[in-house]
């Protein structure tokens, strides 16, 4: 069994057209005693903007973000989880 640190973990990123992404990291329990991390992810086209919510439909992302998050920002934010 993994010792999590926290249970909780986000990141905001700035991207260079001044939009942000926001993932969150959280350690979820199943049946039994195993544990696993969710991730998701928001996106805002200005900091003064509401968040929305990333689709979980686009390919090849855990957090359904597609081409707004990248793999090394994912498990990035997942590592935050162990520190």
């Amino acid at each position: 069994m993994t010792n999590f640190k926290r249970f909780k973990a986000e990141r905001i990123i700035d991207r260079q057209d001044g939009s942000q992404v926001k993932i969150t990291a959280e350690v979820m329990h199943g049946t039994g005693l195993s544990s696993s991390i969710g991730y998701y992810a928001l996106h805002r086209n200005r900091p003064n903007q509401e968040w929305s919510y990333l689709s979980d439909r686009a390919k090849k992302s855990p957090t359904g973000a597609g081409d707004f998050v990248t793999t090394g920002e994912i498990l990035g934010t997942g590592a935050l989880l162990m520190q």
